[in-house]
């Protein structure tokens, strides 16, 4: 069997990191796991499994982490006004690109935010979103 070429998994973690460069353009976008405390504003966008559907076997929920470290400085307390104002905004980016990200991915049905949380501790000081993403499932046979 060839190797594919292209997959849901690839596409969509480029559509996502190429829409946040424009709507960040002056963040450091990246595609992998990062970890740690960032004073600059980064994001980091990477996999984090796929799932058949309960009783749906040929439905796949495919997982996509968005970690975002707003920048702030590092000799002032963290207000959680700022993380929460953060969340907000990388929800209403998601909510507005949604269509724009889901039609760059051919294997992609729709994906939701199912959630997004804020990481107070001074070692990590970000949020995080979790991406649900419906496709066709590759790995059943049906």
């Amino acid at each position: 069997m060839p190797l594919l070429t292209a997959n849901l998994i690839s596409e969509w973690r480029r559509a996502l990191v190429s829409e946040l460069q424009t709507a960040f353009p002056g963040a450091e976008v990246t595609s992998g796991r990062r970890a740690g405390v960032s004073r600059e504003l980064r994001i980091a966008v990477f996999f984090d499994g796929h799932r058949e559907t309960p009783d749906r076997v040929v439905v796949a929920r495919t997982v996509m982490i968005v970690r975002y470290w707003p920048a702030h400085a590092a000799d002032t307390p963290a207000d959680p006004s700022e993380l929460e104002q953060a969340a907000y905004d990388l929800m209403r980016l998601l909510q507005d690109r949604q269509k724009q990200i889901e039609l760059a991915v051919d294997d992609l049905w729709f994906f939701r935010v199912e959630s997004v949380v804020t990481d107070e501790d001074p070692e990590e000081w970000g949020v995080e979103a979790r991406l649900l993403g419906f496709a066709k499932n590759v790995a059943a046979i049906a």
